[in-house]
């Protein structure tokens, strides 16, 4: 099979070329997935010792928005 520039071209290559990086792709995934799933028990940690550093003005500010919302 040729391209539209008359370049003669494996479909077959291209294709197996194409499933590899997906595979690859899909790796990576699954890997950032587990990354989150170790740091997800510690997000709520986290979050409750930046909440306690805020100073009182800005508590204050998020639940006059929250009633708003």
């Amino acid at each position: 099979m040729v391209d539209k520039d008359g370049n003669k071209v494996n479909i077959m290559e291209d294709l197996i070329r194409l499933e590899g990086q997906l595979q690859s792709y899909l790796t990576e995934v699954t890997d950032i997935e587990n990354q989150l799933l170790k740091v997800e028990p510690s997000k709520d940690k986290l979050i409750e010792e930046f909440n306690s550093l805020m100073p009182d003005i800005i508590l204050e500010e998020r639940k006059k928005r929250n009633k708003l919302s």
